[in-house]
């Protein structure tokens, strides 16, 4: 694997972590101040605030690092595609913040919320990540945010005391990213060239656009109108239940698809250079990797819900253990939709094929949650994202089929399945012991790493043994340079 390749995953596996890792480093704390209906309440709020920030960047995020990718060699052309897209979304998010402000006129539960949660929609006005991420420049975008970041948790940790300071969380988490986007900027002259731009053409970014903004409207069916769903035909403590057990799960999802990220511009280079056997290649490595990932994440999960959620959460959230076991599908579910979807049909420039897939799972979604959470709640949530994620993978793959062999991945998928469900047996047993939470967890992370690291080196992991060797050479430099 190409070392820019494996370095660019790294730091945006890092940049991804830390975006969600510490939100769930203070979730315990948050958990047991809020309670479940504060919980509930602030993701009902943010769910709502998400549409409008979905609607104000109009796809720029991914159509932005698709098309910087394409010019990454070009600066002037670059530097003029860059400006033209940051103008779009920047319009469209005034046009989003005027509604916004309309619409909180007609909020009559939770304004005081609502309102201060306008301070994120300000900070995507200022978010140019997507220019580094196209520019395979993740090291930047890693460093800078990690600071800001930190800084964030401990204002969480300082000030928030009690389930009236929801308004200060909001606040926190407002700013954390408003300075983040702002320290972008920093850096970008030093790759820009915008004194010879003397026409801009926007018109010509608008329908390719429009074209991405469709499925990613689609895609927050999943990831926000579940929630609001929840909010409007069950109760915000069943939101709160959803909300945690989807922050874990999309916490080992920045694992299993962090390699997608790096992997799209990558891909959408080689495109231009119409080399389709490298693009090939580069698939199969992606696809290994989330199955590597997400196999045994499953099982894990499956193995210790009893024990830790009540450990992380409190006892108060009992009733997002079996809520947290049937979400696990999602991981393998999603895990191959990116590879599909993400890194191939949309770095190759068949957004109207990916479009189709995900407006299916959409309204499957849809019509489930509304047939589902009346009766089951946060549970027909969960079951109508999982059938809804099992559908778009059916349908991605039957129209990549004459290019990707589900035959290949679908081996692989019982290769790691195997695996996975080896170091399942080794580790399961230890549910009976009577031993503290922590001996318990680590002795569970320990089993499971050997076992499972010991069943792919039998199997002769072709990727687990390529990461080895990367690994052992790394050691072996360190060692020759202390």
């Amino acid at each position: 694997m190409h070392k820019r390749l494996i370095s660019n995953y790294i730091y945006n596996t890092l940049y991804q972590i830390l975006i969600i890792f510490l939100p769930l480093l203070t979730t315990p704390y948050l958990a047991r101040v809020f309670g479940a209906e504060g919980i509930g309440s602030l993701s009902y709020v943010q769910s709502i605030s998400s549409y409008f920030i979905l609607f104000g960047t109009l796809g720029t995020g991914l159509y932005g690092q698709r098309e910087i990718a394409y010019y990454q060699n070009k600066q002037e052309a670059r530097s003029q595609v860059f400006l033209e897209i940051l103008i779009i979304r920047c319009l469209m998010l005034m046009v989003s913040i005027i509604v916004y402000v309309l619409y909180l006129r007609q909020v009559q539960e939770l304004q005081f919320l609502f309102l201060l949660q306008m301070i994120e929609i300000i900070a995507n006005v200022f978010d140019i990540s997507w220019y580094y991420q196209g520019m395979e420049d993740f090291r930047y975008i890693t460093f800078r945010n990690i600071a800001v970041k930190l800084i964030g948790a401990i204002c969480i940790f300082t000030f928030i005391r009690r389930k009236a300071d929801m308004w200060l969380y909001i606040v926190c988490l407002g700013m954390v990213g408003l300075i983040a986007n702002l320290s972008l900027w920093l850096a970008l002259h030093k790759t820009m060239q915008l004194s010879n731009i003397t026409k801009l053409h926007l018109k010509r970014h608008l329908f390719p656009i429009f074209m991405v903004f469709l499925p990613q409207i689609a895609m927050q069916i999943y990831t926000l109108f579940d929630r609001t769903m929840l909010g409007y035909l069950s109760t915000y403590a069943q939101t709160g239940y959803y909300d945690q057990t989807q922050k874990i799960i999309r916490l080992i999802l920045i694992f299993i698809t962090s390699l997608g990220t790096v992997m799209m511009p990558r891909i959408a280079s080689i495109q231009a250079e119409d080399k389709d056997d490298k693009i090939l290649h580069y698939l199969y490595i992606s696809y290994k990797f989330a199955l590597l990932l997400a196999m045994p994440a499953i099982f894990l999960l499956l193995c210790i819900a009893n024990r830790f959620i009540p450990w992380f959460l409190g006892p108060s959230y009992d009733a997002a253990i079996s809520l947290l076991k049937w979400s696990t599908p999602l991981l393998l579910l999603i895990g191959l939709n990116n590879v599909t979807g993400m890194q191939y049909l949309i770095s190759t420039r068949r957004q109207n094929a990916f479009t189709c897939t995900v407006v299916l799972g959409a309204v499957l979604n849809f019509i489930m949650n509304a047939l589902l959470i009346p009766q089951f709640a946060a549970k027909g949530a969960i079951l109508s994202s999982v059938c809804a994620e099992f559908l778009i993978t059916a349908v991605q793959f039957y129209i990549v089929r004459k290019k990707i062999a589900f035959r290949k991945v679908f081996r692989e998928c019982v290769h790691y399945g195997l695996c996975a469900g080896i170091m399942f047996l080794c580790i399961i047993w230890i549910n009976v012991l009577d031993i503290p939470i922590i001996l318990y967890m680590v002795l569970v992370g320990v089993m499971a790493s050997v076992s499972y690291g010991i069943a792919l080196y039998i199997s002769k992991d072709t990727l687990f043994g390529n990461m080895l060797h990367f690994l052992s050479q790394k050691l072996g430099r360190c060692k020759k340079e202390v």
